[in-house]
């Protein structure tokens, strides 16, 4: 059983280096070993995770997506056998993440609409909608652009009903560049102009 050590408590957000250095390897021979109930709820677990989501983003900002996978994967395995549910649509989504910028958007696809299904249980209207436009960005990719569309309204719909004038304005772009590749000019010149305002 992993335990508390006390410098958790003290530790500050930029010794998550040094974090991994040292429990990394903890972290992945606890995900490998049989899980009870009173594990699944340790706060060691969720901060774990925590730290693992960071640094996967991190690495997913050096280009290092490979990595990014590698280090997702464990912490995939540790949500679900923690029974993290929260967690997971968030490595979910770091996976789908990771899969879009190497260019596997079958994969990112998977792993959106994944983290899609976890979030719409939770009802985090923020991330439901930053899975939405996830899917439609991939979407897009794949020259899917109806499917695009689609998801692009929904989250451009969740955008106004939050107020977030830049994404606002960024799902305008998007929508209008996505109608100009159905050669649907007119509709897109509105949308181009919303993005704009």
């Amino acid at each position: 059983m992993l335990e508390c050590v006390p410098f958790f408590i003290l530790m500050n957000m930029k010794s998550y280096v040094l974090l991994l250095q040292l429990f990394l390897p903890v972290v992945l021979i606890f995900s490998c070993q049989k899980i009870t109930k009173e594990d699944a709820e340790l706060p060691e677990r969720r901060f774990i995770l925590d730290v693992m989501l960071d640094e996967s983003l991190s690495l997913i900002g050096e280009e290092s997506y490979i990595k990014a996978i590698g280090l997702l994967d464990s912490a995939k395995v540790l949500a679900e056998r923690g029974r993290d549910t929260l967690s997971l649509a968030s490595v979910l989504n770091n996976l789908g993440l990771s899969h879009y910028y190497l260019g596997k958007y079958d994969s990112s696809i998977f792993f959106y609409d994944k983290a899609l299904n976890l979030n719409e249980k939770f009802g985090d209207s923020l991330k439901i909608r930053d899975n939405l436009l996830n899917l439609g960005i991939s979407h897009n990719k794949r020259g899917e652009y109806r499917t695009a569309l689609s998801f692009y309204l929904e989250a451009l719909n969740m955008a106004e009903a939050q107020g977030d004038s830049s994404l606002i304005a960024s799902v305008n772009n998007s929508i209008g560049n996505t109608l100009n590749s159905l050669k649907r000019y007119d509709d897109s010149f509105h949308y181009f102009k919303n993005a704009e305002n």
